[in-house]
C-alpha cells in the first residue's frame, strides 16, 4: 500500500496542527501517514502519524532522506503541510489514485498552466510544472528523477520539471479534485519569492474552526 508522505518545513510548524487535524477528520481509509521534518517532531506525539527525522539540509536533500528512510515501495503519495484536506477523502477517491496507471497522478483544482496530450488529462512532455508539488501519487522511480540534492522546493518544481521533460517519456495525469485547500501563499518582494508567505483567508477560517485543547 502506498504511504502518504508529508514534507514538513520547520518554518511552517504553525501549520502542522491544522494539517494533522483536518487529515484525521476527513481521511476515510487506512494508509500510513509519514511526517518528514528536521527533528522528526511534526506529529507532536500523535500515534496516528509516523515521524521521520531528516536532519538539516535543503528541501530536496531532506525529501531524499525521507524517501530513503521509508519502508520500500514503488509508489508514494507526496503532500506538503500547507495543503489541508477540506472534505471527506473517501476510500473510493484513494483507490482511484492508487489504480491510475502511469508514472504519477496529481490533484489540482484548475489547469491553466499545463499542456496536455490532445483532449486527455495527460501532461504533454513539454508541459511546464510537470514536477509540481501539489498532492501527487508518484512512482518512486520518477520522483527520484525529479529530485537532485541542494534545491529548494521552488527550484525542484522548476528545474525538476525540466529534468524529467528532457528525460525518457513519462505519463503524468491530472485528477481534478477540490477536496483540499492551499492555506498558505507565497509572497513576492521585488520579484523574489519569500519563504514565509501568508495565511489565506480560507486558511484563517479553517484554522479558527480547530478545537482548542
Amino acid at each position: 500500500m502506498p504511504a502518504i508522505l508529508v514534507s514538513c518545513y520547520d518554518g511552517y510548524a504553525h501549520l502542522w496542527p491544522g494539517f494533522r487535524y483536518y487529515l484525521k477528520k476527513y481521511m476515510e481509509f487506512n494508509a500510513p501517514v509519514v511526517l518528514a521534518s528536521v527533528k522528526g517532531n511534526a506529529s507532536d506525539g500523535d500515534p496516528f502519524f509516523c515521524d521521520i527525522a531528516t536532519g538539516q539540509g535543503e528541501w530536496s536533500d531532506r525529501l531524499i532522506c525521507a524517501i530513503d528512510g521509508m519502508e520500500p515501495s514503488w509508489r508514494v503519495f507526496l503532500m506538503l503541510e500547507d495543503y489541508w484536506i477540506s472534505k471527506p477523502w473517501t476510500q473510493e477517491t484513494w483507490d482511484r489514485m492508487c489504480a491510475t496507471r502511469g508514472d504519477a497522478v496529481r490533484w489540482d483544482q484548475h489547469a491553466p498552466l499545463y499542456k496536455f496530450v490532445g483532449n486527455s488529462n495527460r501532461y504533454a512532455q513539454n508541459s511546464p510544472y510537470t514536477a509540481s508539488l501539489r498532492p501527487t501519487m508518484w512512482k518512486i522511480e520518477l520522483l527520484k528523477r525529479v529530485l537532485t540534492p541542494g534545491e529548494t522546493a521552488f527550484e525542484t518544481e522548476r528545474f525538476g520539471s525540466k529534468r524529467i521533460n528532457k528525460g525518457p517519456p513519462h505519463h503524468i495525469s491530472l485528477e481534478m479534485w477540490d477536496g483540499y485547500e492551499n492555506v498558505h501563499k507565497m509572497e513576492r518582494i521585488k520579484g523574489r519569492i519569500q519563504s514565509w508567505g501568508y495565511m489565506t483567508e480560507k486558511g484563517k477560517e479553517m484554522q479558527s474552526q480547530i478545537p482548542t485543547q
